[in-house]
């Protein structure tokens, strides 16, 4: 039996100097005192020293910026600088638009407030809240507002409707393949919401963010990193494609240093979770999995090229043929 492929996750610490290539997807990541970027490499550099506990993305019409917000809006022009851009802050944050015009949406927690072009502020709605983001089932966007006990609907006009009582401090919209559905972290568990406010157990891995995406060919899902403790990590995802496996090797290696993962741990006993202590400095860590001869795809790199085997392997490789998409 051949097994599928392989998922990855980075744990990174600051790593050298500069700027992100001019055109090349970045990933922004606060920490609440600095933003970092990070390229397709994972590699991570400083980016501004404007901390904030709310970031968003957006465009008004002379490029895409950071913005970041706490009790104002700052935004962070192409080489990190930071200029206040509001008075009005907020700790959630989302860019989107009803129609042609967009606005930065900022919650301080007891009211929304819509920021136009030049950080001029109006009240949009008096929905408080500690996580929003827009989304659209079908019948035009809407912004979802969670105040940490239940969601509310914002239409254009900002009037509020009762979504669902599902309490949590992270939202995020998206399509695993059986339609769209807006996902809920309460800290403790993740569940689905259908587009009636329905709500279903999706998942036991708290946290307190989420994004979606994907991890190269062959992956339907990823990996899920939350803190166990001051050096502790817990990895927790989904089944890939192809032949199932019946067991999971761990890998870690040095970020900087790729294709240096060696194993960590030849097994989960199945498990599709597993806490491991870190080593010190930046990492990277993938979860291949195994059947009872070999070992699946370690996946493949941000050009789609499959990563080499490790350096220690747990198994003999053996690349599989995806079976979706």
């Amino acid at each position: 039996m051949r097994c599928p492929r392989a998922f990855i996750s980075v744990v990174m610490t600051m790593v050298g100097g500069g700027l992100p290539v001019a055109g090349a997807e970045v990933l922004f990541v606060n920490n609440g005192n600095s933003v970092y970027a990070l390229d397709s490499s994972g590699t991570s550099i400083l980016f501004s020293g404007e901390g904030g506990c709310a970031m968003a993305y957006g465009d008004f019409g002379s490029g895409p910026r950071v913005y970041v917000g706490d009790a104002s809006t700052h935004v962070l022009d192409t080489a990190g600088n930071s200029t206040l851009f509001s008075s009005a802050g907020g700790c959630a944050m989302a860019f989107g638009g009803f129609s042609s015009a967009s606005s930065l949406y900022v919650n301080n927690g007891n009211e929304v407030r819509a920021l136009d072009a030049d950080g001029g502020a109006m009240l949009f709605s008096g929905q408080g809240g500690n996580s929003m983001v827009f989304g659209d089932f079908g019948a035009g966007p809407l912004l979802y507002v969670n105040n940490g006990n239940d969601i509310y609907e914002l239409d254009s006009t900002g009037a509020s409707t009762h979504f669902s009582g599902q309490g949590g401090n992270s939202m995020v919209f998206g399509d695993f393949g059986s339609g769209l559905r807006l996902y809920v972290n309460n800290g403790n568990d993740i569940y689905e919401l259908d587009s009636t406010g329905t709500s279903t157990h999706f998942s036991g891995q708290g946290g307190s963010s989420m994004v979606f995406g994907t991890e190269g060919a062959g992956a339907v899902g990823e990996i899920v990193v939350t803190r166990a403790g001051t050096q502790d990590l817990l990895l927790s995802w989904e089944v890939g494609c192809g032949p199932t496996a019946i067991d999971y090797g761990i890998y870690e290696g040095t970020l900087g240093t790729y294709y240096s993962h060696t194993a960590l741990r030849c097994g989960t006993g199945s498990a599709t979770s597993v806490t491991i202590t870190t080593s010190p400095g930046s990492r990277y860590y993938l979860v291949v999995p195994l059947s009872t001869t070999a070992e699946g795809s370690y996946g493949t790199d941000s050009a789609g090229r499959e990563r080499p085997k490790g350096t220690v392997a747990c198994k003999v490789l053996q690349i599989p043929a995806c079976t979706q998409p």
